[in-house]
């Protein structure tokens, strides 16, 4: 019998904390299967802080991408209570962001200061924040995050982020790059993008990180719950590696710089199961 390239992953290491797997192929994926929405959080908590930590130590500083969503709220709680990490060495910016007030429920900076701000530990003025202006149109916001970012990247004497973390729309789609992406996507010298939500979503302008710099990066953490999460995601790792998968799974243009997925789903492999 023929195996998909999800087949493919095999078991290389197991622990109290994680499942480590890689492909067979060039693509290096690590998943990390959490037992319950506690062992999601703790889990998360520990490979978000391990990075940051691990950024800190060898480039003395941590350029942390983060993204919005439901998903990650619990875990960016728990991270900013995180005494071990030295936030006034880490600079946080968003993946991506709703065209709307930075009070809004739908805004992500909203979500940064009720959850990673909003920490015990934590004090508003401990880490640099780098967010976009959204009092601007929406191509000016664009424009002016664009500028925001280049300026942090020069100032760390980069031009890569330390760690992003990601989530996957039930479309497939990543930060704000919504598939089919067009070719011009996975080239663009640009740091930032204008991208329209389209139907069925509340906040339809959208200001995003591009690929490229998506790809570039050193460290790629995806979060992952639900039954709906799951089904992308191995629809994903099951399609092929042509131009045409690149477009319609944006993720997969992630897979051959190595990624982590921790993940909370309804079932796991069976030769998973007994290691969580």
């Amino acid at each position: 019998t023929k195996q998909s390239k999800a087949d493919q992953v095999q078991v290389t290491h197991s622990s109290s904390l994680y499942c480590t797997f890689s492909m067979s192929s060039s693509a290096a994926v690590e998943l990390v299967y959490a037992a319950d929405e506690s062992d999601f959080v703790s889990k998360g908590v520990q490979l978000l802080g391990d990075r940051i930590r691990a950024a800190i130590a060898s480039r003395g500083s941590c350029l942390l991408g983060l993204s919005g969503g439901s998903t990650p709220k619990a875990i960016y709680t728990a991270l900013g209570a995180e005494a071990s990490i030295d936030w006034t060495k880490v600079t946080v910016f968003l993946v991506d962001d709703r065209h709307c007030p930075p009070d809004s429920s739908d805004s992500n900076q909203r979500l940064l200061q009720e959850t990673l701000i909003a920490s015990s530990s934590l004090e508003p003025h401990s880490f640099s924040s780098v967010l976009p202006n959204c009092a601007l149109e929406p191509a000016a916001c664009v424009e002016d995050y664009g500028k925001q970012l280049s300026a942090m990247f020069k100032a760390a004497g980069r031009d890569q982020a330390d760690l992003l973390v990601l989530g996957m729309g039930e479309d497939g789609h990543i930060a704000s790059l919504f598939p089919p992406l067009a070719p011009a996507d996975l080239e663009t010298s640009s740091l930032t993008v204008h991208k329209s939500a389209g139907e069925g979503f509340a906040v339809a302008n959208r200001i995003s990180i591009t690929m490229p710099v998506i790809q570039r990066s050193h460290s790629r953490i995806f979060l992952l719950k639900g039954a709906g999460k799951q089904t992308t995601w191995e629809s994903m790792m099951s399609a092929g590696d042509s131009i045409v998968d690149r477009l319609r799974w944006p993720a997969k243009n992630l897979l051959a710089g190595g990624v982590t997925a921790l993940c909370l789903f309804p079932t796991v492999p069976t030769a998973v199961s007994a290691k969580i």
